[in-house]
């Protein structure tokens, strides 16, 4: 399987689709609170009880003019107040809701990094997130896209989590199922092509001593030995005697 092919790339691609949403959201919540303060401002200015609207300056034709502006722009403000707190509540939100993808999917690559594979329980956990993600999209404020903001933080996720830097599982090798099989892998993990110490094993099963000189299996000779009757003013293990002797 080739590298780009492998199916754990989803899981980083979901880990790098989580940063983006987190700083596209992110900058959208910047966006709306510093236009939420901006009305503050305008809303305590037209106040009755403010300080502005005894100024001398608003008392002239110019100034009537433009206190008449700054009215209807507060009049609009305090209708657009509700829907700006709101909107700020759902970037809140829906920015927890990609913070908390974003550690998922990277408590996914780390097991993968550190087990060295993406096995069945990591496709689980990987499935989950995915459905989370699903539904933090779903929940996510409908605004048109910011495209300009898209390719910007597109560039900084590529740049802080690039191709290179993901572990990909290799694939692993069929257990052996035959001694044949043992030995072949065995000869592979000495790298002598000689198997792991297989003669020294079946030697030793038969008596025989370690390999030597090179691998070769040096086998003891049994020693001979006798268990006939002790002989008479003999030997034990001497040859057996006879009663009479040869020509007496």
């Amino acid at each position: 399987m080739k590298r780009e092919e492998h199916p754990v790339w989803a899981v980083y691609d979901g880990l790098r689709k989580a940063r983006l949403n987190v700083k596209y959201y992110c900058h959208l919540l910047g966006w709306a609170e510093r236009k939420a303060h901006a009305m503050e401002i305008v809303l305590a200015v037209t106040a009755p009880t403010s300080a502005f609207t005894g100024l001398i300056l608003f008392k002239s034709d110019v100034g009537k003019i433009t206190w008449q502006c700054i009215a209807a722009v507060s009049g609009l403000a305090a209708v657009a107040r509700p829907w700006m707190t709101k909107r700020i509540k759902e970037y809140e939100a829906t920015i927890s809701a990609y913070r908390s993808l974003e550690s998922d999917f990277e408590a996914i690559r780390q097991k993968v990094q550190i087990r060295g594979k993406y096995d069945g329980d990591r496709q689980k956990e990987f499935l989950a997130a995915l459905e989370r993600a699903r539904h933090a999209n779903d929940a996510a404020p409908k605004t048109s896209e910011k495209r300009t903001l898209i390719r910007m933080y597109t560039s900084e996720v590529n740049s802080e989590l690039p191709p290179d830097i993901f572990f990909i599982p290799t694939e692993q090798e069929e257990l052996p199922k035959t001694k044949a099989d043992v030995i072949e892998t065995r000869a592979r993990a000495t790298g002598d092509g000689q198997p792991a110490d297989e003669g020294v094993s079946e030697a030793r099963a038969d008596g025989a001593e370690p390999p030597r000189d090179g691998g070769k299996v040096h086998v003891r000779k049994p020693e001979l030995r006798t268990d006939g009757p002790k002989a008479r003013g003999g030997r034990r293990g001497a040859p057996p005697a006879t009663d009479k002797e040869d020509g007496g």
